[in-house]
């Protein structure tokens, strides 16, 4: 925003109407992608709406939004800009990805208007970003406009990248909103806010929801590998090799079942030294269930080797992208 504004001020004289072609810039953003917004509500059992959020066209019977904004709920009902309703008995799948936040609702109807996907490695620090979306309160599309950013924040799931941010104020209900850069292609959706930052939104990039829409088809979920240990990291952060202690074994899990101990030092992966403790996390949770995988374990002075099975990840609600919970 302010590198549209300032030209307005430094040629102040000028015959230019910067922030009228600003308004022009937003107005065909707006006209290309409007159609594809879409507004998602969810109902309690008697069809009393408790929460609104937002959606976006990605194909030409597919919605993107958040989890967190469908949840669990089966009672939905998809609004679009022509007024439309489409209630549950027209969606063919909802597929939610907790781990990523994501979901996509695949309608029985076809020939939405979609929108265009953008590169994220060209999305720049700074770049102009457009928040189209619903409220209770709009009559069409809410829109709000902000600098994009790049986050540190992000979970060791391998599906996860690090999210992006919007300098921008949103309400409350903004959960599945998407953001276009300003050629009218979709940066990513609206995943909430940082706690005590009200102007500042996380952004779920459209590269993750690419890359968990092409596992999800699969199955209609993403299946992760677990193998039910909490572990702390050893070792000083500039060494080249790290160790993992095994602070706690989960009971009837695989790495209970072969016998792991809570005190064990795990030193080797599958024989290969651990480097970095993300990707623990990210070999074990890529593994499907029924793999099998080595540790190489120091026990008081004593090495040896324990195999395991990996199973499927329980699913821990309310611990999304907690590095602190069990592998």
């Amino acid at each position: 925003m302010i590198g549209v504004i300032t030209p307005f001020f430094l040629f102040g004289c000028s015959k230019e109407n910067y922030l009228g072609k600003f308004e022009e810039g937003v107005e065909q953003v707006l006209d290309k992608v409007s159609p594809s917004i879409v507004a998602i509500m969810v109902q309690d059992a008697n069809g009393k709406t408790k929460k609104i959020g937002s959606g976006v066209v990605i194909s030409e019977n597919m919605i993107l939004t958040t989890e967190s904004c469908v949840g669990p709920e089966e009672n939905l009902t998809i609004k679009l800009q022509n007024g439309k309703e489409l209630d549950t008995k027209q969606l063919d799948l909802v597929c939610s990805d907790y781990e990523t936040n994501i979901c996509f609702i695949r309608l029985k109807t076809s020939g939405l208007p979609k929108v265009e996907l953008a590169n994220n490695d060209e999305i720049k620090i700074g770049s102009l970003g457009i928040a189209v979306g619903n409220t209770f309160y709009s009559k069409g599309v809410k829109v709000s406009w902000g600098t994009i950013g790049r986050s540190w924040i992000g979970g060791d799931d391998p599906y996860d990248e690090a999210l992006l941010t919007l300098d921008a104020i949103l309400g409350s209900d903004a959960g599945g909103t998407p953001v276009f850069n300003n050629s009218g292609q979709l940066i990513g959706i609206v995943e909430g806010k940082i706690e005590g930052e009200e102007h500042l939104a996380l952004i779920l990039p459209i590269s993750t929801c690419q890359k968990v829409q092409q596992a999800i088809e699969k199955e209609g979920y993403i299946a992760r590998g677990w193998i039910g240990v909490y572990i702390d990291l050893m070792g000083e952060k500039n060494k080249k090799e790290l160790q993992m202690k095994v602070s706690q074994v989960i009971g009837m899990s695989p790495a209970f079942k072969a016998g792991v101990h809570a005190g064990d030092v795990i030193i080797r992966l599958n024989g290969k030294k651990i480097t970095h403790s993300s990707e623990v996390r990210k070999l074990i949770s890529m593994a499907e269930p029924g793999t099998k995988i080595k540790f190489t374990i120091n026990r008081e002075g004593e090495i040896f080797e324990k195999e395991l099975t990996v199973e499927l990840t329980p699913r821990l609600v309310g611990l999304r992208r907690c590095s602190n919970r069990s592998i």
